[in-house]
């Protein structure tokens, strides 16, 4: 008898392989349990909802009864790689048309185009909108994409994660009014799951639209969509803390402009003008020097030693929101020795700015060297604020495993600026601070960068940050929302944040 259903099973995989699809029909994965395949096409269905965690309990069953299926390991919830997986596939049994959806997977990630495949497969599989869509996910050219998307669209009407991905792609083309009826369709199509508010909140921050997108993100929230918690928590401080005046920002370059003009005039009273008491001034070298009278010593010893017959500043940048600002741009000059030898420099400045009893004044300055800054390196900074985001997931207790790697996002250096201008300068004492919150729970910690601009081997950020925390022990949360300005440092690398002023 266990050798008759071993064979039927058998001819079952057998039979499985050497299908080709008819129009009307979905691929049938290669795999000797039906069971499987249901438990597939739920994992993806729920995929394209956002609901993970679901999703990949599901896969992990399909898992369990076939490890050797090819779509079980593509769909796989590990650490390995898309191409660890399809190395790792290579010479599973697989259809001539699950091959063919290999093939255009293989070919996204390599950035080559995979229309070829798409195409190939979407006529046999016209009705299966699922797999169809997944092939256009990775696609590396956005109007190949969008035409395949479209495709999909016209076969299947009713299908609503074609038009919330065909949204997002609107966007990336900034077709806002295509985009917001894909959205709309899609809500329309799933008005009793969460995801279509959640993609339709990201279209109302796009936009702008802050207070709508905080109500779209509660309501996905209260239908049970977690990230949704957080993305309405920064919506909500987007709109507390809005960007700087274009008033601002002439006053904040007059300032700026003024305290170079003080190091030609030896004028500490001008330079003092414009500046807090706890101002802090950051050498080439990351050394710090705390404190507006401290500084004026340190000019004083300049000017001891000569003068400076030019201080320039060209201004590249202002950033900011709510009462705080990032400048940066170059500085140049020429200093003068008792000796009568001249020497030149040419680099970099940044300076944070804050406005208090309405007037803006310096709380950073910073000279440094000069260096790239590319498109990667703003990619990597919002990587960071990203990762830094999610270190504390929701109602996980803060453990010093979880401290230290928030510590390494810092440099030694590091200098935090609380909204009262008191500081509290190096890594070690930030640390000693952070143990405030150990054995606590984070509902969520967020940083959301709005604006980075960078020059040379260093950044500015400008963006809103968010908290909800438990302290060990207490019943009662502590939420907290603040608009903050950062300056980030290259090294080897590797971004790292060396000075955060919250609001």
């Amino acid at each position: 008898m266990k050798g008759l259903q071993f064979s039927l099973v058998m001819a079952l995989v057998l039979f499985t392989s050497a299908v080709t699809g008819q129009k009307g029909e979905k691929l049938k994965f290669t795999t000797s349990s039906n069971e499987v395949s249901q438990l597939l096409r739920e994992a993806i269905d729920n995929y394209y909802m956002a609901n993970m965690s679901k999703a990949d309990e599901l896969v992990k069953k399909a898992q369990q009864k076939d490890p050797d299926c090819a779509f079980v390991v593509l769909m796989g919830p590990d650490e390995m790689t898309y191409q660890q997986k399809l190395d790792k596939i290579q010479g599973m049994k697989m259809s001539a048309d699950e091959q063919l959806f290999m093939d255009g997977f293989q070919a996204n990630l390599k950035g080559e185009s995979s229309v070829n495949y798409f195409n190939q497969f979407f006529k046999k599989y016209p009705k299966d909108p699922q797999l169809s869509l997944w092939l256009t996910f990775f696609m590396s050219n956005l109007d190949e994409s969008v035409a395949c998307n479209d495709k999909i669209i016209k076969s299947n009407k009713k299908f609503g994660p074609a038009y919330n991905m065909m949204g997002y792609k609107q966007m990336q083309l900034k077709n806002m009014d295509e985009a917001q009826k894909c959205f709309d369709k899609y809500l329309a199509l799933e008005p009793d799951h969460a995801n279509p508010y959640d993609s339709k909140g990201d279209w109302f921050m796009a936009n702008g639209m802050l207070k709508e997108a905080g109500e779209s993100f509660d309501k996905a929230a209260a239908m049970g969509m977690k990230v949704s918690i957080k993305k309405a928590a920064i919506a909500k401080a987007r709109g507390k803390f809005t960007e700087i005046s274009e008033q601002d920002i002439q006053t904040i370059k007059d300032i700026c402009i003024e305290s170079e003009e003080s190091y030609v005039d030896e004028d500490f009273e001008k330079l003092s003008a414009v500046m807090h008491n706890q101002a802090i001034e950051i050498y080439k070298n990351n050394m710090v020097n705390v404190g507006k009278y401290n500084i004026k010593a340190n000019l004083e010893r300049r000017y001891n030693n000569g003068t400076y017959s030019r201080a320039d500043i060209k201004i590249d940048d202002v950033i900011g929101l709510g009462n705080i600002a990032a400048v940066i741009g170059s500085a140049n000059g020429d200093f003068k020795n008792n000796n009568g030898k001249e020497t030149s420099y040419d680099g970099n400045a940044i300076f944070l700015v804050d406005k208090a009893d309405d007037d803006w004044k310096i709380i950073v300055s910073h000279y440094y060297e000069d260096g790239t800054f590319t498109d990667e390196d703003k990619t990597k900074i919002k990587k960071l604020c990203q990762s830094f985001s999610s270190l504390y997931d929701f109602n996980v207790k803060v453990t010093e495993e979880m401290l230290k790697k928030q510590s390494a996002y810092f440099m030694p250096q590091s200098i935090e600026i609380y909204g009262d201008h008191r500081s509290n300068v190096g890594l070690p004492n930030m640390e000693i601070r952070w143990q405030y919150f150990l054995g606590g729970e984070f509902e969520f910690a967020l940083l959301n960068p709005v604006k980075i601009s960078g020059k040379g081997n260093k950044a500015v950020v400008c963006g809103v940050a968010c908290q909800k925390f438990k302290a060990k022990g207490s019943d009662e949360s502590q939420e907290w929302e603040s608009a903050f300005t950062s300056i980030l440092t290259k090294e080897d690398g590797d971004w790292k944040m060396q000075v955060w002023h919250w609001q």
